[in-house]
C-alpha cells in the first residue's frame, strides 16, 4: 500500500506527493495507531475449566453450576469474548443459566455417562489495562438512610466460634459505627481497624473462615479477611459481596489430591476481595493486594483497579462462600478431577508493539513526504 502512495519517476527521482495522497497515508497511520491502542489497552486470557468424573451416573446442573462458571462481562474491567463447551472432546451446545447469586454458568443439560465423562469449558476474556481500566478517583459519599444491605441469615455469616460469637462481631461493628458520621467514614474506619490488627497467613486447610471464627485470631488468608470485613459492613446495612478472581501468573501451580478427588490450578493464583455498595456505586476493597498503606489506598489502589491480570469469575453475597470452593462429586462417581488452566493469548504482547512500531514508522514517512512538498503546495 505504501508503494502506491510514494510515486517514483522513470528516472528514479521521487515525485512530490499530492494532498490526497498524504491524506490517504494519514488515514493509514490513524488505523495503525487505533489498532495499537486497542492492543495496548487490554490483555486477553484463555480459561480452561475441566470436570472429569469416572464411574457411571448422571451429571446435572447441581454440579455444573459450581464448576462451569462463566467469567462475567463488566464494563471497563473485562469482557467475555467467547465461550465453548466440549463433552468428551466433542463440541456441545449449552444454555447460559444463573445461579442463586446471579452468576452465569454453562449448562448442557443432564449428561448420562458410563465409564467417564469429560466436560470442558473454554472461554476467552479480554481484561482492560490501566489507564483504560475502571478505577475510582475518590470514595463516594453516601447517607446512612440510603443503605439497604442486610447480613444474610445463615450459619456462615452469623456463626458462633469457641472464643468469639456473632454478637462479638456485631458489638465491634457498632463500636466502629459510633465514630462514623457517614457510611464512607465507617468504611474507612473498618479498613483502618483491620489493617492495624489483622495478620495475613496462608489458609492451609482451605475454605473461608466465618466472621466469628476469624475474630478469634485475626489471622487468615484473603477470603477470611474480606469475609470478616464484609460482615462488619453488612451489620450496618452496607451491601457487600465477596468476589472470587484468578490472578494470571504463568509459573503458578496448585494441586490437591485424595483417593477420590484431584484438583489443579495452573497459570493463575486465586484471590478473594470484596465490593461494597455505597448508594449504588461499587467500591472495591482489598486489604491483601493493593497499592499504598493508607485506608483510602485499600480502595483506590485495590488490585482489581490497577492490575490487568485480575480475571473476575463470580461473586457471593447471600450464600456460604465455601459452597463455591468445594469439589462437587455425584452419585456413582468413583473419582472426580477438576482442572483449571489460565493462559494469555500467545504472541499478544509482541503484536501490540509491532502495530505501534508500524504506526510510528508510517508517521515518519508521512513527515518526510510533507517536508518534501514545496511551500506553494
Amino acid at each position: 500500500m505504501l508503494a502506491n502512495l510514494i510515486n517514483v519517476s522513470a528516472s528514479g527521482q521521487s515525485v512530490k506527493p499530492s494532498t490526497p495522497q498524504i491524506l490517504a497515508l494519514a488515514s493509514l497511520i490513524l488505523a495503525s495507531f487505533a489498532g495499537g491502542a486497542l492492543q495496548l489497552s487490554s490483555r486477553t486470557y484463555v480459561i480452561k475449566s475441566q470436570y472429569i468424573a469416572y464411574g457411571s451416573g448422571v451429571l446435572t446442573s447441581e454440579v455444573l453450576s459450581h464448576h462451569m462458571l462463566l467469567a462475567p462481562t463488566i464494563p471497563h474491567l473485562q469482557e467475555r469474548l467467547r465461550a465453548e463447551l466440549f463433552v468428551n472432546r466433542l463440541p456441545a451446545s449449552f444454555e447460559v443459566k444463573l445461579d442463586a447469586e446471579g452468576n452465569e454458568y454453562a449448562d448442557p443439560g443432564p449428561l448420562s455417562y458410563s465409564g467417564f465423562v469429560n466436560v470442558t469449558l473454554i472461554q476467552e476474556v479480554r481484561v482492560w489495562s490501566p489507564p483504560f481500566r475502571a478505577r475510582l478517583a475518590q470514595i463516594p459519599e453516601a447517607r446512612w438512610e440510603e443503605q439497604r444491605g442486610k447480613l444474610p441469615r445463615n450459619s456462615f455469616w452469623r456463626c458462633n466460634a469457641t472464643k468469639a460469637k456473632f454478637s462479638d462481631v456485631e458489638r465491634l461493628s457498632w463500636e466502629l459505627r459510633a465514630s462514623s458520621n457517614t457510611p464512607r467514614q465507617y468504611l474507612l474506619n473498618v479498613i483502618r481497624w483491620a489493617a492495624q490488627r489483622v495478620q495475613y497467613s496462608e489458609n492451609v486447610k482451605g475454605g473461608v473462615k466465618c466472621p466469628a471464627l476469624f475474630l478469634e485470631s485475626l489471622s487468615g488468608a484473603c477470603g477470611d479477611i474480606h469475609a470478616f470485613i464484609a460482615a462488619l459492613l453488612m451489620v450496618q446495612g452496607i451491601d457487600a459481596s465477596l468476589v472470587y478472581a484468578l490472578v494470571a501468573e504463568p509459573s503458578a501451580a496448585q494441586e490437591l489430591t485424595s483417593q477420590s478427588i484431584a484438583y489443579s490450578l495452573r497459570g493463575a493464583t486465586p484471590h478473594i476481595f470484596l465490593v461494597a455498595n455505597l448508594s449504588g456505586q461499587p467500591v472495591p476493597v482489598d486489604l491483601t493486594a493493593s497499592l499504598g498503606d493508607r485506608p483510602e489506598d485499600k480502595v483506590l489502589g485495590a488490585s482489581v483497579s490497577v492490575l490487568d491480570s485480575v480475571i473476575i469469575l463470580y461473586r457471593v453475597r447471600d450464600s456460604d462462600p465455601n459452597d463455591y470452593l468445594l469439589v462437587y462429586s455425584l452419585p456413582g462417581a468413583e473419582k472426580v478431577e477438576i482442572r483449571y488452566q489460565v493462559e494469555e493469548v500467545p504472541g499478544e504482547e509482541a503484536l501490540r508493539w509491532l502495530v505501534i512500531l508500524t504506526g510510528a514508522a508510517t508517521l515518519a514517512i508521512l513527515l518526510a513526504l510533507y517536508a518534501a512538498r514545496s511551500p506553494r503546495e
